[in-house]
């Protein structure tokens, strides 16, 4: 929503001035395509991210929903060209103003589509290349999974060969700090020496 009141610039201000160097935000793919083929103008997240840009912050971007122009159902499932293309037109439209992307986030839960891991790598290996083709330079992070990595959904990172599609692992932790070397064990080996990032904490 726009920012009327100014909150959100001052907040910038704040971020920049007490030493934060990376910001989190959500776009919604909805209002960045409204209609397939056609991006929208400029919008707030547009303007967010250059003010960011210019208050010296990097943002890490992640977007979790689709426009209700994907087709999406089991008798015609949904067409990973339009994820490669949103995503080059995004890595494009935001150059260095948005530095990392997440393309989606927990996939794995619920709430944000109950994706099987498969679906999720593929998702993944689709995004990459389409933010790579837009903007070489940025970076990719893979798409966190809620909850706890555990050994299974890490080896399907690992039998989908998914470390190619991403430059940096990122995890949700909301774990005390006594459990992180046992449960970020199976997110170490997904990562497959790649930094792993924590872009939800607790």
């Amino acid at each position: 929503i726009p920012d009327a009141s100014g909150m959100r610039e001052g907040l910038l201000r704040l971020a920049a001035l007490s030493g934060v160097g990376w910001i989190r935000d959500r776009i919604r793919w909805r209002e960045m395509e409204p209609t397939p083929g056609n991006p929208a103008p400029e919008t707030y997240y547009d303007v967010m991210a250059r003010k960011a840009h210019e208050s010296g912050l990097q943002m890490l971007q992640v977007f979790h929903d689709k426009p209700s122009w994907i087709k999406d159902t089991p008798s015609e499932p949904e067409d990973l060209r339009k994820v490669y293309s949103f995503c080059k037109e995004m890595g494009k439209r935001f150059g260095d103003r948005v530095p990392a992307w997440e393309p989606w986030n927990e996939a794995n839960a619920r709430t944000f589509g109950g994706w099987t891991i498969d679906h999720i790598c593929s998702w993944q290996k689709a995004a990459c290349l389409g933010f790579k083709a837009g903007h070489a330079e940025g970076i990719v992070a893979m798409q966190p999974i809620a909850g706890i990595n555990t050994p299974t959904l890490a080896y399907g990172v690992l039998a989908n060969e998914t470390a190619p599609y991403f430059d940096v692992y990122t995890i949700h932790s909301y774990d005390w700090e006594r459990a992180y070397q046992k449960l970020w064990s199976p997110a170490r080996e997904a990562a497959s020496g790649k930094p792993i990032w924590v872009t939800e904490g607790d």
